[in-house]
């Protein structure tokens, strides 16, 4: 009797691939963009791109982020094809009221950004880390609105194709638990900033949940979106506003979103609306419990790729 064919690490080095797909276009297209800026300037960069107008290094930055990422999903979608759904779903939820849950998600992710916040003065204080400098906002305009597309729409709409649309369907046939975190892990390694990455997998997890219960892609997307666009209201705020106003707002803010959350956690109890959902299996699903992870190592090209991704986390706590 012929023995089945494991595709479990075909599905993890596929993985490992899409991953290095997406570094490696990212780099190219930065390359290129580092091109166009010095046609400006022979000395300017993204990072310090003198004499370019603002509209532009903005317009360039979402060209990286979209290009990057829709390779990495062209790439998955060709060598992924018998294990992904031939289309992804973008339907709204038939029951409107699981947009409750949407104040809860944003609740979750500012409570992760206070907990990154003292995970990044920690380590600033006992090992080499330095926190990522903050995204300066331009001053026209349009490029703001450039900003505003680069840092919120590309990646709601993009990376929840890749993350959710490709990597979470890739290893769905081995459980929907299992699926959600391997699929977080890698979209958690590919943030290289050490210090948010516990906020990032436990919201790359809801996402994940979200996708599973809803068998649509829309609802992740829009909670993807909301979560950034939160983060570049405060962005604004702090940037846009003298200290005392920025402070009050922020507060204000804070308070309205909890206060919301809190009562829509309220409803959804109320509601049962938890059983309304797709029931979700439990965490200790047996099916292929003992050997996925073991089989999983044996796939060098996924081993190797998140060796890389957590040596570039890690070594700048490491090395000053």
């Amino acid at each position: 009797m012929q023995r089945k064919r494991d595709i479990l690490p075909y599905a993890a080095n596929l993985t490992g691939a899409v991953a290095a797909v997406y570094i490696v276009s990212g780099t190219i297209l930065q390359l290129l963009a580092g091109v166009v800026v010095r046609s400006f300037h022979a000395q300017a960069t993204l990072d310090n791109p003198i004499g370019v107008p603002e509209s532009v290094t903005a317009a360039l930055h979402i060209l990286i982020g979209a290009l990057s990422l829709l390779a990495a999903v062209r790439f998955a979608r060709s060598f992924g094809r018998s294990m992904l759904p031939k289309r992804f779903s973008f339907t709204d939820p038939r029951d409107r009221r699981l947009w409750l849950f949407l104040p809860v998600f944003l609740s979750i992710g500012l409570l992760g950004s206070v907990v990154s916040s003292l995970l990044q003065s920690f380590l600033q204080k006992h090992t080499y880390y330095t926190p990522p400098q903050m995204s300066v906002l331009p001053e026209s305009g349009l490029a703001t609105a450039f900003c505003f597309i680069s840092m919120c729409v590309v990646p709601a709409i993009f990376e929840e194709l890749l993350v959710r649309g490709c990597l979470q369907n890739l290893f769905r046939r081995w459980g929907i638990w299992f699926s959600i975190a391997v699929s977080s892990a890698v979209f958690t390694l590919l943030h290289a900033d050490v210090a948010q990455m516990p906020t990032i997998f436990c919201l790359s997890v809801f996402l994940g949940l979200c996708a599973y219960v809803t068998d649509s892609l829309f609802p992740g997307m829009v909670l993807h979106f909301a979560n950034n666009a939160l983060s570049f209201l405060f962005l604004y705020i702090q940037q846009r506003m003298d200290g005392r106003t920025a402070i009050g707002v922020t507060v204000y803010l804070l308070a309205a979103f909890f206060f919301g959350a809190a009562l829509c956690i309220w409803q959804i109890a109320a509601m049962n609306l938890m059983r309304t959902l797709r029931p979700i299996p439990r965490a200790a699903n047996p099916k292929n419990r003992a050997h996925r992870v073991r089989r999983m190592l044996r796939s060098p090209l996924f081993v190797g790729m998140m060796l890389y991704l957590l040596v570039r986390a890690v070594w700048p706590l490491v090395v000053e």
